[in-house]
């Protein structure tokens, strides 16, 4: 048996996570949404704890979505990474933070709730570098980068 069919059941489990994970998220940011929408009380301290462990919770989620991305990766093979690649793994993974991170924060502003943009502005940039420092750089030295200017 070779190695890659040894994890071939290892990698299809981990896309299964992967799609339910991605789920998750794109509820909890829905049911933000919708929180914000509906609260008849956006002032109040229940309503914003609500929002607060909402966004909290979508961060997590987004955190683990990335880190089950980066497991089914491992376990891959791959091809020498490409300077072109790279640049779109990096534009991908910016991208995805700013977008939620962002968003969120923006939502917040929006409806006047300061410091809770401000809480969730703290608990995204926590969680950019918790995904930077546990996802990305274990990455890195996995991943070569060739010659090829590509």
């Amino acid at each position: 048996m070779s190695e890659k069919e040894e994890y071939s059941d290892y990698v299809a489990h981990l896309s299964s996570v992967i799609n339910a994970v991605a789920l998750i998220t794109g509820f909890m940011f829905a049911s933000l949404t919708v929180l914000l929408t509906a609260l008849p009380d956006l002032s109040s301290a229940s309503s914003q704890l609500v929002l607060l462990i909402a966004a909290c919770f979508l961060d997590v989620f987004v955190f683990i979505l990335l880190d089950f991305l980066r497991n089914s990766a491992w376990f891959c093979k791959m091809p020498p990474l490409t300077r072109r690649m790279a640049s779109l793994n990096l534009l991908l993974l910016v991208s995805l933070m700013l977008g939620i991170g962002m968003v969120t924060t923006s939502m917040f502003f929006a409806y006047n709730l300061t410091y809770l943009a401000l809480a969730q502005l703290a608990m995204w940039i926590t969680c950019s570098m918790a995904t930077y420092v546990y996802i990305m750089r274990p990455m890195l030295p996995r991943r070569s980068l060739t010659s090829n200017k590509n």
